[in-house]
């Protein structure tokens, strides 16, 4: 029943966004592989475009070969960022492994499904961090990774780009939080939470 509910609300998102021209959200996520990505600087943030291999809707069943994800990685309106950077003890003791389970590809999730930072993150965990230092540690990590797990705002707008961004704090209400985690080679894992220092953080 939740998932059949899931799906009609997708479907009534799409046509709403295709009759008014508008973008449309939800809360969700991705799992897949990352192909290769690029430093965008515009207007007043600045991203990380991650574009993955062909991505496949796990709600309506179709497959996008365009799916960018659009991180963070600074703004120009005088706002910093402070990242959390969990290692694999970490996201176990926190149990957040368990939110990796699923198939690869696109998902709308409800908000206790995502991620909550008042769950498992305190005000210790997260330290500032440069725009090129946080690049070079995404870098590295996109680099070395066989499959990357990304929580955030979906989009779909009427240009036919469909990506996730927001993948950080969200403080939109009955939203869950973005975050980032990979695996490597090893079967090592690794998650960043972020936030800038105008957002109400809530703390466990």
């Amino acid at each position: 029943m939740h998932q059949n509910n899931l799906l009609i609300n997708l479907v009534v998102f799409s046509l709403f966004a295709l009759l008014s021209g508008q973008t449309t959200y939800y809360y969700g996520r991705v799992f897949g592989t990352v192909d290769s990505w690029s430093r965008v600087d515009s207007g007043t943030s600045h991203h990380l475009e991650v574009y993955f291999d062909t991505v496949q809707d796990l709600d309506s069943g179709d497959s996008y070969d365009n799916f960018v994800a659009n991180v963070n990685v600074e703004s120009d309106d005088g706002t910093e960022m402070y990242i959390a950077e969990l290692q694999q003890s970490d996201l176990e003791a926190a149990g957040l492994l368990t939110k990796l389970n699923g198939s690869q590809g696109l998902l709308q999730l409800t908000e206790d499904q995502g991620l909550t930072y008042s769950d498992f993150l305190s005000d210790s965990d997260f330290t500032q961090t440069s725009e090129d230092d946080y690049v070079s540690l995404l870098e590295s990590l996109f680099t070395n990774s066989t499959t990357v797990f990304i929580f955030g705002q979906v989009y779909f707008d009427d240009d036919g780009n469909v990506g996730i961004h927001d993948i950080h704090r969200i403080t939109i209400t009955d939203y869950g939080d973005g975050g980032l985690f990979t695996v490597d080679t090893n079967n090592n894992y690794f998650g960043i939470f972020a936030h800038f220092d105008d957002q109400n953080v809530k703390y466990k």
